[in-house]
């Protein structure tokens, strides 16, 4: 993925979360534009999780991304998902 492709969704109006797809199919939500930040040299993203967690990944490591709903920073409990 190049910088410019990332950077049409980063600057989208309105923003739209979404996750990035690593090579290895880990998905890595981006919350809001604010969590997400592409170094000068546009080779590495650092994106940054609610909790203050964060990765750097290289850009070359991420083929793809998706447009929608993140994923859940924790998986919801069984109470959650009863109708």
């Amino acid at each position: 993925m190049t910088a410019d492709y990332l950077r049409q969704f980063i600057t989208a109006v309105p923003f739209k979360p979404f996750n990035l797809r690593t090579i290895d199919g880990r998905k890595i939500p981006v919350w809001h534009r604010d969590f997400i930040l592409i170094t000068p040299t546009q080779t590495h993203v650092f994106v940054f999780q609610p909790n203050d967690a964060f990765e750097m990944i290289d850009l070359a490591l991420l083929p793809s991304l998706e447009v929608g709903p993140p994923i859940p920073e924790t998986p919801p409990k069984p109470s959650d998902t009863a109708a």
